[in-house]
């Protein structure tokens, strides 16, 4: 070896010229080396073609890796601490059960989508029995939350919601009620009958009975019949109930019927049921505005004194016209000649003086008595903002609005 000491340095300066300038260029690309491995990376600068020197990059598969983890990192949505939380939440002490019993501290108990959405979140994360919860809760709040009630396998039939299962037997109890109020309002039908269809309606499901009570409530002109259903309603209390009964507590003819109506909605305790009265306080007829001041004496919350105010104040202008006419007039009528059947048979002329269901045509009036019973709309208001609220100040507008300012904000709060 000694012999040939030149030999031996020069391969040693190749091989180190190969190690620091690299492989030959790439074809089609001047001054960017290839490594053995062909990924188009190079540890030594680039040249341009000013003959100036970039960064050195990193290798082509680290290239791709880096843009890889970059657009994975963009497409990962940002977490929203309102929403469900990611699987990775499991892993804390107490695991998923502890994560729902703080949600459902922190939930607004009033809010029905709040809890919907813990509903839809124990869902996701296993939790049955709480989904079911949950969902129930939402529809204790909203009774007409569509996605909760969805969710709980009920569909909409008559305004109302019925599970799946429970489809055709509630069609066919409720025809059968219907089927069944008909023989109830048929002519001549005997005492007997009625009470064994009274028996039969008795033991229908009272969710069944509901729309064909409301039917007869709205398109039926038989009194018995409108009378047994409006007291039903109020037993039954179901929501879709409490318009018809406000409509009938104004509008109907019966005094009986329409107090009936009243005490229904007594007991059914509709939500802000003031407010289907309150829509009635401007109405053009002082017989129905009296009618709905009644109604949110019996059925209204404090809140409603304010409206109740500011109408009083306004009693001699827009709202009322000084008073409600409340009674009944008596009419005696001269009828034609009547032939009565006495011994001896003998004609007469009489005055008839007895008050008559029906209609009578072509009679003389020979006299109207009218008893009449005068109460000024300012009383009236005054003795259901005492009943709403406890005070009482009577009919006078300006201790009413002093003490509606004074205490409104707590009122309203409530």
């Amino acid at each position: 070896m000694s012999t040939h000491p030149n030999i031996f340095i020069f391969i040693c300066l190749i091989s180190s010229a190969s190690l620091v300038f690299g492989s030959p260029p790439a074809p089609g690309n001047p001054g960017r080396p290839i490594w053995p491995d062909g990924s188009g990376g190079c540890v030594g600068p680039t040249l341009t073609k000013s003959g100036q020197t970039q960064p050195t990059p990193t290798t082509g598969n680290e290239l791709v890796q880096n843009e890889k983890k970059n657009k994975t990192l963009e497409e990962q949505p940002l977490l929203d601490q309102n929403k469900f939380q990611p699987a990775a939440d499991q892993s804390r002490p107490g695991g998923t059960e502890a994560l729902f019993q703080a949600r459902l501290a922190r939930i607004n108990q009033k809010d029905p989508n709040a809890w919907y959405q813990l509903g839809r979140w124990c869902q996701e994360n296993g939790l049955t029995t709480q989904t079911q919860e949950m969902f129930n809760e939402t529809i204790k709040r909203d009774q007409d939350h569509k996605s909760a009630r969805q969710e709980l396998g009920y569909t909409a039939i008559d305004d109302t919601w019925v599970k799946k299962e429970d489809i055709e037997s509630y069609k066919k109890e409720r025809d059968h009620a219907s089927q069944l109020l008909q023989k109830f309002k048929q002519k001549n039908i005997t005492e007997e009958n009625k009470k064994k269809i009274l028996g039969e309606l008795a033991n229908i499901k009272p969710e069944c009975k509901v729309k064909p009570f409301i039917d007869t409530l709205v398109n039926s002109s038989h009194q018995e019949a409108k009378l047994y259903a409006t007291s039903e309603l109020g037993q039954i209390t179901d929501p879709r109930s409490a318009y018809p009964l406000v409509n009938t507590t104004l509008y109907d003819k019966s005094l009986k019927i329409r107090t009936e109506a009243l005490n229904s909605l007594k007991q059914l305790k509709p939500a802000r049921a003031e407010n289907f009265f309150i829509r009635n306080l401007d109405n053009e007829s002082p017989l129905i505005r009296s009618r709905a001041v009644a109604g949110i004496q019996q059925v209204g919350s404090p809140k409603a004194a304010g409206v109740l105010i500011k109408k009083l104040i306004m009693t001699y202008t827009g709202f009322g016209r000084g008073h409600i006419y409340i009674g009944d007039q008596f009419s005696y009528i001269k009828d034609y000649d009547i032939i009565i059947a006495v011994p001896p048979s003998a004609m007469v002329d009489p005055i008839v003086a007895t008050v008559n269901e029906g209609i009578v045509l072509d009679v003389d009036v020979i006299r109207v008595d009218v008893e009449i019973t005068i109460e000024t709309e300012r009383t009236v208001i005054g003795r259901a903002l005492n009943q709403l609220t406890g005070q009482d100040f009577g009919p006078d507008a300006n201790k009413w609005a002093a003490w509606w300012n004074e205490n409104k904000k707590v009122i309203l709060a409530q």
